[in-house]
């Protein structure tokens, strides 16, 4: 009976051990695991999300940039069209001096070139398209803090 009671305990020990082994050597390695798997392919989740958001930005961006460069084009040639209407209807009518004052005040409009800051655009009209950039810049930079606020 000594020796069935020795062989149960060692039986139960060995049971116990095994136990312990499986927890903290098989079980909980593999639990750590995941939860590192886990947390990883959040970052890297969030990452790519923190990329996109760039992206559209950059996007945004460069659509303000070349709406404001198309409309300032548009606005130049318009000013360069109503310039030339002007030029021609002032030389159709004038005779003498007036044709004169034509020719040396209205002569000579070239192409707009509203990059190298040649363009007869009147300052009411480009200080609004200027606006118009600025707020299209800022709703890009709100859109941004916004989408990195909520990626958090």
């Amino acid at each position: 009976m000594k020796n069935l009671l020795i062989f149960t305990l060692i039986i139960f020990l060995f049971l116990i051990s095994g136990s312990v082994f499986y927890r903290y050597v098989i079980y909980l390695p593999k639990v750590e695991q995941q939860k590192l798997e886990l947390e990883q392919k959040k970052i890297e989740k969030k990452e790519e999300r923190d990329l996109e958001i760039n992206n559209e930005y950059d996007q945004c961006m460069q659509e303000a940039k070349d709406n404001f460069k198309n409309k300032m084009h548009t606005a130049c040639s318009d000013a360069a069209e109503q310039h030339n209407e002007r030029y021609k209807k002032c030389l159709e009518n004038g005779e003498g001096l007036l044709r004169d004052l034509c020719e040396s005040e209205l002569r000579g409009y070239q192409d707009p070139n509203p990059s190298a800051g040649q363009c007869g655009v009147p300052k009411s009209i480009g200080d609004n398209l200027i606006n118009e950039r600025k707020q299209a810049e800022a709703q890009c930079l709100s859109d941004r803090e916004f989408k990195s606020e909520n990626n958090k």
